[in-house]
């Protein structure tokens, strides 16, 4: 099969302090490896903050399966899309990879800790 892929990544700004990142993706293929190609989008919805005070809180307010989540401390952040639930389906082992994810300690936790959540509306087509 011949395919190659390059990511480009570049990152705008579309809210004060919340940087997003628009992944666009260049796919070379022949005709016969172009039946092989599946692609998924994802438009996610704004984030909203989560207020919460401790560690169960915020793992009772979390819509497994639903919502994406993304975590911010100082300058490390991290987010998982609502699609992650489907292989990580645990609300506390998904915290705790997310959090890994942004280069924490699984079990970190500090006042300054942030959690946001958004849901996805996600399209996805078979190439042919």
């Amino acid at each position: 099969m011949d395919v190659s892929l390059k990511y480009i990544n570049i990152p705008t700004i579309i809210a004060p302090a919340r940087p997003a990142v628009f992944v666009f993706i260049i796919v070379k293929a022949t005709a016969s490896a172009l039946s092989l190609l599946e692609i998924e989008i994802s438009v996610l919805s704004p984030q909203v903050e989560i207020a919460f005070n401790s560690e169960d809180e915020l793992l009772d307010q979390l819509n497994p399966f639903q919502d994406g989540l993304s975590l911010e401390d100082g300058y490390r952040h991290s987010t998982f899309l609502p699609s992650v639930w489907d292989v990580i389906p645990d609300k506390k082992t998904f915290l705790m990879k997310l959090k890994q994810k942004a280069g924490l300690s699984p079990t970190h936790w500090s006042d300054t800790l942030k959690a946001f959540r958004y849901q996805t509306i996600s399209m996805h087509e078979k190439l042919e």
